[in-house]
């Protein structure tokens, strides 16, 4: 939590350098679990302080002076902060903090729900970073939009997100992006089917709808001979950052096969075909089939580390220490869907 309030104390410097000599009392504007450690900064020093209900201004907790004092080279002029804490307040409402010196904070809330809105926003901004089709009004919700662009991936290829910047779909990023979408299903199974999207309604929860768009790229970008990944779909040559939109751009093209990419969509896909199992079995075969094909391209190449010039972004060609870590990845997928113990003999070799 500390980093959050120490990026909220900056931005309130930033946006208006003449507070730097006032006291900032920056508490998360994200919220606080009511069960979960509650801390705030100050640039100033604190001998008390009280939290305050926001509707009626009454008082529902009083501390002490601060329970941590941080030296900092980040904040401009203000070179110290300290830290206070209210952990011990768990009761739901809306609060702000005011100091013994009569600095106050923004209101923030304490309620078992604040994350929600945070965890629902970053879940929809893949949905604004979708590739190869329209961004629509009725779904963006605003002025977010743009027309199709599908009519610029080459051949076969579908879906996948854009990168934030240069447009370009990575493999590295994508695979990333889908193992922790995978791991919040595996630990939370978040049920919401109303986030926003296209697919919203359909039965399936959101997340899963979303993770299902990048693994639909994973699966296009499979060579069809060799059975390998590519790395990216490409834009080779990339615009002042922001000058850029997915309709003006040039054409797409291929990246290389590799073992790298290779080795971190077969891991992937096997996570998902476990996912997918009880959702959509068919989905779940078509992962599974597609991780072992790339998995037998890795064992026919036991000593290549290889990825592709054509987008320099991630690229790791000839890396050896990645190439045992993806492996690992890999075969840790394959283990996990298949239970095959051959697998985890390939695991421990790369361990």
């Amino acid at each position: 939590m500390l980093l959050p309030l120490a990026a909220a104390l900056a931005g309130s410097l930033l946006a208006n350098p003449d507070r730097a000599a006032a006291p900032v009392v920056a508490a998360s504007q994200v919220g606080y679990g009511p069960a979960l450690s509650k801390r705030f900064t100050s640039s100033t020093p604190f001998a008390s302080f009280r939290v305050i209900r926001e509707d009626d201004r009454s008082t529902a907790w009083v501390g002490a002076g601060p329970v941590r004092e941080v030296r900092t080279d980040l904040l401009g002029p203000v070179a110290t902060v300290w830290i206070g804490d209210f952990s011990g307040l768990t009761a739901p409402g809306r609060y702000r903090i005011v100091l013994d010196g009569g600095a106050a904070s923004h209101p923030f809330a304490v309620g078992a729900d604040v994350f929600d809105p945070a965890v629902r926003a970053v879940q929809r901004s893949f949905y604004f970073q979708r590739a190869f089709t329209e961004i629509d009004a009725a779904h963006a919700g605003g002025p977010w939009v743009h027309a199709s662009d599908a009519g610029k991936a080459p051949p076969g290829v579908v879906k996948g997100w854009h990168d934030a910047g240069d447009l370009t779909l990575y493999n590295a990023s994508t695979t990333a992006a889908l193992f922790w979408m995978l791991e919040a299903w595996s630990d939370f199974a978040p049920a919401d089917d109303a986030t926003g999207i296209p697919e919203s309604g359909n039965g399936v929860p959101d997340l899963l709808d979303e993770a299902r768009w990048g693994l639909e790229w994973l699966l296009s970008v499979q060579d069809p001979a060799s059975h390998g990944f590519r790395n990216t779909t490409c834009q080779p040559r990339h615009g002042r950052y922001g000058s850029t939109t997915p309709v003006d751009v040039p054409p797409y093209v291929n990246g290389e096969v590799g073992t790298l990419p290779t080795a971190r969509a077969v891991g992937t896909l096997a996570y998902a075909a476990e996912v997918w199992r009880a959702i959509d079995p068919a989905f779940a075969r078509r992962c599974l089939d597609a991780a072992r094909a790339g998995y037998d391209h890795l064992r026919a190449r036991p000593t290549e580390d290889s990825d592709g010039p054509t987008c320099g972004a991630y690229r790791r060609d000839g890396d050896r220490e990645v190439g045992r870590h993806v492996r690992m990845y890999a075969a840790a997928g394959m283990l996990l869907a298949t239970g095959d113990a051959r697998f985890r003999e390939d695991l421990e070799r790369n361990y």
